[in-house]
């Protein structure tokens, strides 16, 4: 596994060392590269063959490797929500970014009607493979199996889909809801409040019932907040609304709070304050996405979500692998998220608090 990883490392190192040269010009020799780049010739030796398989260069026999004359361009569409959402074009910029580190990559982001059908958007697009970000948004029958017949070019962010192996980018819930609650335990909270502050598809749902699922099991108690959303609809105000709504009819019945959204905290922040609940003090909460909008509130939320920059790479890679290989065998990137401790989750009030 070692060496796997200090090939792959040393791969994505030496592709973008071919903008150095000409088509056709003599590339680095292994004794080059080993002195250069302080790696064994092993290592080389396999990033080497791996780059003539691919095409990108050519073995001469007893004169070395050299350039491949005409260094194969790849295309890549992005297809993203219209929405006034930040977090989603700053992962198009990034992915953007981690492809041109691998190679010739030409790079087009596109953004498609939330509400609309698919068919008549991907349809027409010509890319060698195209990324189509589809959160808190359910499938029709007629787009899934678009997606069956068309899966030798498209790979669905936000979704689970290995179950019909489809590529996919996905979250992996059970290891999210497991960090929040192995937190909140640290901690001693045992009633745990949750608020799923999206529509109830994709890796949000998921996210929440295995939160649900693993409560008991930790020694705890959930109190689900009902927060009636849609795809489209939703928002930091639907959050304020529904934590508005219980603490008004059960008052604050948990000791911490697990927000599923980190971009719906400000709302819920809102409901606290009005009712002159006191954070961190009387109740702990840790979000979920969002670590750029959490970290500016007041005060600042603990928010699990993905490291974004390693993420884009991971995703590059196997973009980079998938279209490199002949055999196209579908991929699937999985998540395992992080916590930006922007202020730490604190121990449970000994008093004054319902337990």
């Amino acid at each position: 596994m070692l060496l796997q990883a200090r090939t792959e490392e040393f791969y994505r190192k030496l592709v973008p060392e071919l903008s150095r040269f000409s088509p056709g010009e003599r590339f680095y020799s292994t004794r080059e590269l080993v002195r250069r780049f302080k790696i064994s010739y092993r290592v080389v030796a396999a990033v080497a063959e791996r780059m003539e398989a691919e095409g990108l260069l050519v073995r001469r026999l007893r004169s070395g490797l050299y350039v491949h004359s005409a260094t194969p361009s790849r295309s890549v569409a992005f297809f993203y929500v219209d929405w006034p959402n930040q977090h989603v074009r700053r992962q198009v910029q990034l992915l953007k970014a981690a492809l041109k580190q691998l190679g010739n990559y030409q790079f087009s982001a596109l953004s498609y009607r939330y509400q609309d059908n698919l068919l008549t958007q991907i349809k027409s697009c010509t890319a060698d493979l195209i990324v189509l970000a589809c959160p808190s948004r359910e499938f029709s029958d007629e787009e899934l199996i678009l997606l069956i017949r068309n899966k030798t070019n498209i790979v669905v962010s936000d979704r689970d889909l290995r179950g019909i192996s489809l590529n996919c980018f996905y979250l992996n819930a059970a290891y999210a809801a497991q960090m929040a609650l192995t937190l909140f335990r640290r901690h001693n909270h045992t009633r745990l409040g949750v608020l799923l502050a999206e529509p109830p598809s994709g890796g949000a749902l998921m996210l929440y019932q295995n939160f649900l699922d693993a409560v008991p099991f930790r020694g705890c108690n959930a109190v689900p907040i009902a927060c009636h959303t849609e795809d489209g609809d939703y928002s930091a105000e639907k959050a304020y609304e529904a934590m508005t709504a219980h603490l008004e009819r059960f008052g604050l019945n948990f000791t911490a709070l697990f927000i599923i959204s980190g971009g719906a905290a400000s709302g819920v922040l809102r409901a606290f304050y009005e009712h002159e609940i006191k954070v961190p003090e009387q109740v702990s909460i840790i979000a979920f996405g969002n670590p750029e909008e959490t970290r500016f509130l007041t005060p600042p939320i603990p928010t699990i979500a993905d490291d974004e920059n390693e993420m884009a790479r991971r995703k590059a890679a196997a973009i980079d692998h998938y279209l490199r290989s002949p055999e196209k065998i579908p991929f699937c990137v999985e998540s395992k998220p992080v916590l930006y401790d922007h202020r730490k989750v604190t121990h449970q009030p000994a008093k004054g608090v319902l337990q």
